[in-house]
């Protein structure tokens, strides 16, 4: 499994709704790089320009809202800002299963105040699972395309 994610510690699906929306709708040159990130990124390969950029936001689940990308690659400023803007905790998760590949960033209020990345962890999905567990991320770890099939469950879609 392949998978990076990010979970933002709130009760407030529509403000963080509100927050990427106004994010997508950025022009592409405004949004910025991913140069603060202190996980390997994609973003600006992947994301950054692309026109048809599609995001996913769980409903709230035990005080956690899970927002995820279509191609699978975290917008770290994104998650940056909502941590900031939300004054509160996000929980970042890259996995390379394969390869043994796993990261994980906290920030709290904007700032990370953990990172931890790692391209041989012998049990990378277990030493995600154990994060999640801990920082209370009931959830499982969504892939997009499992994930857009719960649109009926209160997963809403939001594209550029």
């Amino acid at each position: 499994m392949n998978a990076e994610i990010f979970y933002i510690q709130t009760e407030d699906q529509m403000s963080v709704i509100s927050a990427i929306k106004e994010r997508l709708s950025a022009e592409a040159i405004s949004d910025g790089t991913q140069l603060s990130s202190p996980l390997p990124s994609s973003y600006d390969a992947l994301l950054r320009t692309d026109p048809k950029r599609k995001v996913l936001v769980s409903p709230v689940q035990q005080g956690w809202v899970t927002v995820l990308e279509s191609r699978e690659v975290v917008d770290f400023e994104l998650a940056r800002r909502l941590s900031e803007q939300f004054k509160t905790k996000v929980i970042i998760i890259q996995l390379a299963e394969c390869a043994g590949g796993r990261g994980v960033v906290t920030l709290k209020d904007g700032a990370v105040v953990s990172s931890d990345y790692s391209e041989d962890d012998d049990d990378p999905l277990g030493s995600i699972q154990s994060v999640m567990t801990q920082n209370g991320i009931l959830e499982p770890l969504w892939m997009f395309r499992e994930a857009i099939q719960l649109r009926d469950q209160g997963w809403r879609a939001l594209t550029r």
